[in-house]
């Protein structure tokens, strides 16, 4: 994009065509890639409005894009396969970080780029729109990561997460290194500097990509892979999920979800398990009962085996599991 931006450039049309191709295809990586799309077209109608700028190439490569996007969502909500509202709503801890903490591995780093990048744009002149300049649309793109998802989760259901608009490392990063350049004290430019690599440097002892040559690897998902061991080795081989049906729009959805992943996964591992829905098990079996705890915080028997007689409970990482008599 900067490259169309550039009024020396030579190779417009073909970063033209570039760009149209990367914009399509992120959208249908994912649905938030439309945030980037609005945002090159608010930074146009805002160039063009204040500095009379305009740019045919990126408005032509903006438009088609969007066209293609909305063709793609449209097919997208026809073959949409209902998923589970798990995303809470978004409490007010989140505007003391905005995820940064997750986008930098701590809450002291996220807090430290967070208060970096603040102070730089108060620090510079680029958001109050007193001279164009091309990096204005860095923030642009920064604000709409947040308010698009925030506004869509106000009026219909919550979709923020984290993971879903991590590309806004991108324009932080990029953003906070070009707004060093504003800062006219060397000294105060060089202890930004410093403290930045210095305090990277120190995060990554905490992080599990170092962690792991020293520490047993952390687990941070569901452990299933411990829970089906402890199923394969145990007398009993016959297994089901216990999940709140509540959070999924349908039931026959989430056993067809669960019995598949539940069947290419024991190929993969090699072993003799049998998946039942516990709706259908005859009584007078063992079984056990599988509960995500991050989806179902009270794992308590589902009301079709509340005359189950529990013979043994083990816990894993965000998984519980009860042998049962039916």
């Amino acid at each position: 994009m900067f490259n169309i931006l550039n009024e020396n450039s030579k190779k417009k049309k073909l970063s033209t065509i570039f760009l149209i191709l990367s914009n399509i295809l992120l959208v249908m990586s994912h649905l938030f890639g439309i945030i980037v799309i609005c945002s090159f077209i608010f930074f146009q109608l805002i160039t063009y409005l204040k500095f009379k700028k305009k740019n045919i190439y990126l408005l032509t490569s903006s438009l088609i894009s969007i066209f293609f996007s909305f063709i793609f969502f449209f097919i997208y909500i026809l073959n949409f396969t209902p998923a589970p509202e798990w995303i809470p709503k978004i409490k007010l801890n989140f505007f003391t970080n905005f995820y940064f903490s997750n986008f930098f591995g701590s809450r002291i780093v996220g807090l430290f780029h967070l208060i970096l990048l603040v102070y730089l744009i108060a620090k510079s002149k680029i958001l109050f729109l007193k001279s164009y300049d091309r990096k204005l649309v860095l923030p642009i793109l920064l604000i709409f990561s947040y308010i698009i998802p925030m506004s869509y989760g106000y009026f219909a259901k919550p979709v923020l997460q984290s993971k879903y608009i991590i590309f806004v490392i991108i324009p932080i990063l990029a953003l906070t290194v070009c707004l060093i350049d504003f800062i006219r004290n060397e000294i105060l430019k060089k202890i930004i500097i410093f403290l930045t690599i210095l305090i990277t440097i120190i995060n990554l002892g905490t992080e599990t990509t170092i962690k792991q040559f020293f520490y047993d690897r952390s687990i941070h998902k569901p452990d299933l892979k411990s829970a089906f061991y402890a199923i394969n080795n145990s007398q009993y081989k016959d297994y089901s999920f216990n999940i709140e049906r509540g959070n999924w729009t349908s039931e026959k959805n989430l056993n067809s979800i669960i019995k598949n992943y539940s069947e290419k996964y024991n190929e993969l591992i090699n072993y003799n398990l049998n998946y039942i829905d516990f709706n259908k098990a005859k009584s007078k079996k063992f079984l056990w009962l599988i509960c995500l705890t991050d989806l179902n915080k009270r794992c308590d028997l589902p009301e079709k085996l509340k005359n189950s007689i529990i013979l043994k409970e083990e816990n894993f990482n965000s998984v519980n599991m009860k042998l049962l008599k039916l």
